[in-house]
C-alpha cells in the first residue's frame, strides 16, 4: 500500500512539473525576469531524475527491481 501511495505522489509531482515546464515554455518570449528560467531548470532536472531513476534514460534497474533480485524487498500490506 505504501508503495502505491509513494508511486502516486511521484507521478503527480512529475506531471505537475511537466505541465509547469510546458506552461513556461509557451511563455518564453514574454519572460523578462530570471525566475521562470530557474523554475524551468528545476522542472527539467526533476523530470530527468525521475526518468533516470526508473531506467528510461539508461539501462539502470529501478530501485524496487534491484531489491526484489537481492531478496530484500517484502511487500507488506
Amino acid at each position: 500500500m505504501k508503495r502505491k501511495i509513494h508511486n502516486f505522489v511521484i507521478k503527480a509531482l512529475t506531471a505537475l512539473n511537466a505541465f509547469s515546464l510546458i506552461y513556461w515554455i509557451c511563455w518564453i518570449d514574454c519572460i523578462i525576469s530570471w525566475q521562470p528560467y530557474v523554475i524551468m531548470l528545476v522542472n527539467f532536472t526533476w523530470i530527468c531524475l525521475v526518468l533516470y531513476a526508473n531506467g528510461w534514460v539508461t539501462d539502470t534497474e529501478p530501485y524496487y527491481e534491484r531489491l526484489e533480485k537481492e531478496g530484500e524487498y517484502y511487500d507488506e500490506m
